[in-house]
């Protein structure tokens, strides 16, 4: 390429600033003092495709509606108080449909001299905005992402302390009947000539404590099953009055030892349900239990049975307990969950029992309620299925 040795510094200027301009996608244009566009960069539509070359002449707000509203920060510009107006990144459509970004700059023609017109110079920042766009969605998307692993991490950090909790409590419900169990045995095997009362006696605890133990682990694994989403019930068909019998004998030493009474009142025939036996008598277990638990000494507990609509058997487990508030029945069912009074009491748990009840009784399609109010005592209400051969009298 040959370049003229007598080239004006004028010329070279003009060539550098077309050559800038083609490179950063810049038009420019002279302003009057009265806002007028005197005159313009050939390549003007170039970046504004919805004007013509009838930009000249035209009111600056007119050829660009942005600047209304604008003109005093204009004028103070003519006037020397600023020394630029500039507006960033403004949103225009052109007759493509395409939507473009736009910066504008307004600077004084000669800076010396401010109030002899203005320069305006439109920058295409598209690439820029859309860029600049595609960072804030990204950063806002990340906030929001970082917004739900901390809410993920703080419930997974409950729910280890929780974990935690509830190993401890269960250790410790386990080592409870562990103790009875060692003891009456070790007991029995050192003394001699014990009379035979009192050996049947000590069987009877250690009985009565090893089945607690296996309801204890039976409890632990369905557990395991129901948060695993790995839950199976077996239905057959399970008599009411020996599962009950089952659970009262499983049961007499506590019931006993808290001097509590018990009364069962069944239909006069027999009721047959349509259940898994192991998981209905963990149910009837967990419930009865409870109630003889958080009864009173020489308070009472009476189970009763009714048949509806020759589907379901409705079966209620009431006692004269201290009863709980409406916020405490709210929450009985959730895992963990423990009453304030249960948590002062004596009696241990890991809050799992009426949890575990409430997958089990509605895995086998039936509902569990519960009645109860302060000072009045607890009743639960559990709707089972019934066998196909049950009818309703």
């Amino acid at each position: 390429m040959n370049i003229d040795p007598y080239m004006d510094l004028d010329m070279l200027t003009a060539v550098v600033a077309r050559r800038f301009s083609q490179m950063h996608r810049l038009i420019f244009a002279a302003i009057t003092p009265e806002l007028i566009i005197a005159r313009h960069s050939t390549n003007f539509t170039a970046i504004t495709s919805d004007f013509n070359d009838t930009v000249s002449g035209q009111l600056l707000t007119d050829v660009f509606p942005e600047f209304v509203g604008s003109e005093e920060a204009i004028r103070a510009v003519l006037n020397g108080e600023k020394q630029f107006f500039r507006l960033n990144h403004i949103n225009r459509q052109d007759t493509s449909g395409e939507l473009r970004y736009l910066s504008f700059e307004i600077r004084p023609l000669d800076e010396q001299n401010p109030s002899q017109g203005l320069l305006l110079t439109i920058e295409d920042t598209t690439e820029i905005g859309k860029m600049q766009q595609w960072l804030v969605q990204e950063r806002n998307e990340l906030r929001m992402t970082e917004q739900a692993l901390t809410k993920a991490n703080e419930k997974l950090e409950q729910l280890n302390q929780m974990k935690s909790i509830f190993l401890a409590i269960a250790a410790h419900d386990m080592r409870t009947p562990l103790t009875a169990i060692y003891g009456y045995a070790d007991f029995i095997l050192e003394r001699k000539n014990l009379d035979d009362a009192f050996i049947h006696k000590a069987v009877g605890v250690i009985k009565a404590q090893a089945e607690h133990l296996k309801h204890l682990v039976e409890d632990f694994l369905n557990l395991d099953q129901i948060q695993q989403g790995k839950l199976i019930v077996t239905p057959q068909q399970v008599h009411l009055g020996e599962a009950l019998n089952e659970v009262q004998a499983a049961l007499k030493v506590l019931q006993e030892t808290r001097e509590i009474t018990m009364q069962i009142d069944l239909p006069p025939h027999d009721v047959w349900l349509f259940v898994d036996e192991n998981k209905f008598v963990q149910i009837l277990y967990n419930l009865v239990g409870n109630a003889i638990k958080y009864t009173p000494k020489g308070g009472r507990v009476h189970i009763s049975t009714e048949l509806e609509a020759s589907r379901w058997a409705v079966i209620r487990i009431a006692d004269t307990g201290s009863g709980m508030s409406e916020e405490e029945v709210s929450q009985l069912f959730s895992l963990y969950y423990r009453t304030d009074d249960a948590r002062k009491s004596k009696v241990s748990g890991a809050g799992l029992g009426l949890y575990i009840v409430k997958m089990l009784v509605e895995a086998h399609g039936g509902q569990i309620d519960v009645d109860s109010k302060w000072g009045e005592g607890t009743t639960f209400i559990v709707r089972l299925p019934l066998a196909q051969t049950e009818t309703a009298v």
